[in-house]
């Protein structure tokens, strides 16, 4: 059986019927029927969000919707970093749930930022519906069913203030900074990053003010510089996250 090669179909607790199965959903079932010839006693790779990942069988077709069996396997361990992310441009924060998603992700906090439009934080690209299944579809995509915690937070001193202060101790924190003193590399070459967990803060296209720059230091944030260009935030944050888990032991990927 081809565990590797193929992507996983992802249910919710809510699918789960009094009999202990599960109903999947009408579209990814006319996916798995028509492109995939899945069929009444076919094993699929298949997970429930937050919960097990593992073999499942299908056991039923009613024509709409495919029944299988629960996933057999472990829950994946929570991904090891953490990302603090200004709000981007509505367009760009919609094309980057799935990648977040897919490279892995425990928590993610949107906040605000001097060089933030307000308005960006009224935007659907925001809301739950909108990015339950941008944040399902890269899950699938990557064999993962650990959904990334979002805390959105549009005033920044409220994050400073309210949150981060008791947030749990992180390995490293580590501040996208152009032009700072030192590379992403060299910072990523502490022991510490081997350990605890990592957290990134990425600033706005504009650029982190000098205030915030203060307080996020003050916070054990390491200001580490990618590229001495400023990059878009797409290409910033996954180019940021993939040094990170570059970096990290594999058995923590």
């Amino acid at each position: 059986e081809k565990w590797r090669s193929m992507n996983c179909t992802l249910v919710q607790v809510s699918d789960r019927q009094g009999d202990g199965l599960f109903l999947v959903g009408p579209e990814k079932s006319r996916h798995l029927r028509n492109h995939l010839k899945i069929g009444v006693g076919s094993r699929i790779v298949a997970g429930v969000l937050d919960g097990p990942l593992g073999w499942a069988t299908v056991v039923g077709d009613d024509g709409v919707r495919l029944k299988i069996t629960a996933p057999e396997g472990p829950v994946p361990p929570r991904p090891p970093v953490d990302l603090v992310l200004a709000m981007p441009r509505p367009k760009v924060m919609g094309r980057l749930w799935g990648a977040l998603a897919s490279i892995g992700i425990g928590h993610l906090y949107i906040i605000g930022a001097e060089e933030v439009e307000a308005c960006y934080f009224s935007a659907r690209t925001l809301e739950p519906q909108y990015r339950l299944p941008k944040l399902i579809e890269g899950l699938e995509q990557v064999r993962d069913t650990r959904l990334p915690e979002v805390t959105v937070e549009k005033s920044f001193r409220r994050f400073a203030t309210g949150i981060l202060p008791n947030l749990s101790p992180h390995g490293i924190r580590l501040l996208g900074h152009p032009g700072a003193a030192h590379s992403v590399r060299e910072v990523l070459a502490s022991p510490a990053c081997r350990e605890g967990r990592v957290m990134l803060a990425v600033g706005p296209e504009g650029g982190w003010r000098e205030k915030e720059l203060d307080v996020l230091s003050f916070h054990g944030f390491v200001p580490a510089s990618l590229h001495s260009r400023a990059l878009r935030t797409d290409t910033a944050v996954i180019s940021l996250l993939a040094l990170i888990y570059d970096a990290l032991p594999g058995d923590r990927h």
